[in-house]
């Protein structure tokens, strides 16, 4: 019997269609990856379409290692494959590559095929059908098709393995392309399978200080395990390990999988002591995959190491890769760090040893050094300051000096991000206001909106109630090095009674280590302005002399700002001391001032204002000043009823801050072209010598008519630091003097012409 189509030989109709698709004809049909022909099949179907038929046909059988290629010609189309696996044992492997692949010089990008390909590959017994022993589909759509390449362990000899090919779908088939299967029985590289279980762990012997006792695996199949047994002989020990990609048996990525790891005492596999996995990139990476800890081993005996593929929900089973060597490095030191034997990962054990509870007395100083030497280590230190009847604040001093010494092992893989904070614990029954930042209980300074005043709340509801006092954090893009930036200057209030502070030194997130030393120094130093006082009240006394003032030889008044952060002006150039996130939770020293001006007329008066920092150049500055105005506005009769610092509603206060850079003046709105603010030169010296920073005539700077009460005006000036350079400005003073005379006055602008301040003054909206 012949199909016909529309009366025609099926043969016939089907060449018929191919000329006409060959034509441009409507012969052409629409498939999924585009328009194909229908072109004659030209080669005969396999006869494998039963596992029964396959059996007995010398034609569907594989030899192993040899690779065959066929076609899943049309819809529903099955081809079963038989191959015997031969002699076998516990470290026998199958390793099946197949599916579609674009012929020799073949763009790869470019090929394609309708078949979504699957395979699935089943047990036998005595030629019985039985169980799936992998199962795979290359599920490609549009994209070109992706060889399959899998392996399982397989340890029954001489037995046939049955191997069914089709569409996924059953629903596309593809005349053109052939596919190809190919059947291998390989000893597995991993010298040390069987070692799937805890019972066949491989003894793994740990190395000594910088020698590490080392393994190597490989995860052939999907579900491998590699277990390995370490003897820990001595107590008091610290286990460094390290998984990763062996740079000795090179494997460019893409990698199949992600390394994961875990660690147990030998007496509990249920409840890992660590566990880590490389990150989703690190399939990708060309960097080497590494991944690792450091663990406290309080007592002696055998502990167990796994490492397997990662699997994201425990469900999705990585495949096997025989490309992927992985190498297993072990290092046992003795702890070296003797405050950890007592106890310092908390403030409570810290209060409890003597080794991290150390009282300091005025004028006083102590170190302490520490190791963070496994994961996780934090470590408290806990200073006491010893009580003070002189009801004076002071300050406390202190700063952080990591070790150059060489380490015992490698730092633990990861990102290096060290972290201080120091604290003080609060009065019971303080945590809602410690929280609320009642400042006194405990001044919080933070934004809102960031992770300091996050971590300030949260302290004042941990277990041991704490008010955050600062905050200090290492930079990942290394602007600090050697934790530079873990220095500060607190400011103590006066205290008749002994106080505590708690100091935390740790890694972020304590998944880092590196058995090398650090030194926490702190200091107790006297305050040294005895105007200084908390709070800090308005400074009184200082009446503004007529003429310009006349700096460094007579200021004004002066001051020391010992304590805070401080701001900084990058645009300069300057390199800061201090991290953005970085935080004292008692902000900045900030001294204000009072400054009467006497015997004036109702008229504008020009306004002199200059400051002096002494320092040996321009560019060596140790901090430089940041200023606030505010001014009476007289009412009433009454000589200061309120403060004016901007006349528009809504305008931040008016302040002084160096730039060198033109600025606009409050009265030029394209008079003249823009000119500097301030002058800045170096006097006195070398050695020695001061910066003096004064206004320029451009500033127009006046004292306007309608602050004045009488023959009388008072200024109000904050002054705050910038661009700290030094924590110890102890003998560091700054000097700002203020003068006044005539206003309007004329100057010479940058351009050499002539320029007369206008009227009337409104120097206050600038």
């Amino acid at each position: 019997m012949r199909l016909l189509v529309d009366g025609v030989p099926r043969w016939h109709a089907f060449l018929l269609l191919a000329l006409l698709g060959m034509a441009g004809g409507p012969g052409c049909i629409k498939g999924e990856v585009g328009d194909l022909p229908i072109v004659p099949i030209t080669h005969p179907d396999l006869n494998c379409n039963t596992y029964q038929v396959a059996a007995t046909n010398p034609d569907c059988r594989l030899t192993l290692g040899q690779e065959k290629t066929e076609y899943i010609q049309q819809k529903g189309d099955q081809d079963w494959w038989v191959v015997n696996v031969g002699t076998v044992n516990a470290r026998s492997i199958v390793h099946v590559t197949a599916g579609y692949r674009p012929a020799p010089g073949q763009d790869a990008g470019g090929f394609n095929t309708a078949v979504n390909f699957q395979i699935n590959v089943l047990d036998s017994s005595n030629g019985t059908l039985g169980s799936s022993l992998a199962s795979l589909v290359d599920q490609h759509g549009s994209n070109p098709p992706t060889v399959l390449d899998f392996t399982f362990r397989y340890t029954t000899s001489n037995n046939d393995l049955y191997i069914l090919v089709q569409d996924a779908a059953q629903l596309q088939s593809d005349n053109l392309h052939p596919y190809f299967i190919k059947v291998e029985v390989i000893t597995d590289p991993d010298a040390n399978e069987p070692n799937d279980s805890p019972q066949t762990a491989t003894t793994l012997t740990p190395g000594g200080a910088n020698t590490p006792g080392t393994q190597t695996g490989f995860l052939s199949t999907p579900k491998d395990q590699d277990w390995f047994s370490i003897a820990s002989p001595n107590p008091n020990s610290v286990i460094w390990l390290r998984v990763g990609q062996d740079p000795s048996f090179p494997s460019p990525p893409p990698h199949r999988y992600r390394l994961q790891y875990f660690l147990y005492n030998a007496s509990d596999t249920t409840a890992p002591i660590a566990t880590d996995s490389s990150s989703a990139g690190s399939q990708f990476s060309n960097n080497l995959v590494q991944i690792g800890t450091a663990r406290f081993l309080r007592n002696a005996g055998t502990y167990l190491l796994k490492v397997q593929a990662y699997s994201p929900d425990g469900i999705i089973v990585p495949p096997g890769d025989l490309n992927f060597r992985y190498l297993v490095e072990v290092i046992i030191v003795p702890l070296q760090d003797d405050v950890e034997i007592a106890g310092n990962n908390k403030i409570q054990d810290a209060l409890a040893n003597p080794l991290t509870l150390k009282t300091l007395p005025v004028g006083g100083s102590v170190t302490y050094t520490g190791r963070i030497s496994f994961v996780p280590d934090p470590d408290f230190y806990i200073v006491r300051l010893a009580g003070d009847p002189s009801g004076r604040p002071h300050l406390l001093h202190y700063k952080v000096t990591p070790s150059t010494a060489p380490a015992r092992f490698p730092p633990v893989p990861g990102p290096i991000d060290r972290q201080l904070t120091v604290s003080s614990p609060i009065p019971a029954g303080s945590q809602s206001a410690c929280a609320a930042g009642d400042a006194g209980v405990c001044l919080i300074t933070a934004n809102p909106a960031s992770t300091n005043y996050s971590a300030a709340t949260s302290l004042c509801t941990a277990p041991v109630p704490q008010c955050l006092q600062s905050a200090r954090y290492e930079n990942q893009q290394g602007q600090f090095q050697n934790l530079s930036n873990f220095e500060a200057v607190l400011q103590v209030p006066p205290h008749a009674a002994q106080v505590d502070y708690y100091f935390l030194f740790e890694d972020q997130g304590n998944n880092w280590a590196d058995d090398t030393d650090y030194q926490v120094q702190f200091d107790w130093w006297a305050e040294p302005e005895a105007a200084e006082q908390v709070p800090d009240p308005v400074r009184t006394g200082f009446t503004v002399p007529a003429g310009p003032p006349n700096l460094p030889a007579s200021p004004l008044f002066s001051g020391i700002l010992s304590y805070g952060i401080g701001a900084t002006q990058t645009n300069l150039g300057v390199a800061p001391i201090t991290d953005d996130n970085d935080y004292d939770g008692r902000g900045d020293d900030v001294d204000t001032y009072q400054v009467d001006f006497a015997g004036l007329t109702a008229a504008d008066q020009r306004l002199y204002f200059s400051w002096d920092i002494p320092a040996p150049a321009v560019d060596q500055m140790p901090y430089d000043l940041g200023m606030r105005f505010a001014f009476c506005v007289p009412d009433g009769g009454v000589a200061c009823p309120s403060l004016q610092t901007r006349t528009t509603t809504g305008g931040s206060q008016l302040g002084l801050i160096y730039t060198p850079n033109p600025v606009t003046s409050w009265w030029n709105s394209g008079q003249i072209p823009l000119e500097p603010a301030y002058d800045r030169t170096h006097v006195g010296g070398p050695p020695g010598g001061d910066v003096v920073t004064k206004f320029r005539d451009y500033m127009c700077g006046c004292l306007e008519s309608r602050l004045i009460f009488g023959t009388t005006a008072t200024l109000f000036i904050q002054v705050f630091p910038i661009n700290r350079q030094t924590w110890d400005t102890r003998s560091i003073p700054y000097k700002i003097s203020v003068g006044y005379d005539a206003y309007p006055y004329p100057f010479t602008t940058a351009g050499g012409g002539s320029q007369m301040c206008p009227t009337p003054c409104q120097f206050t909206k600038n």
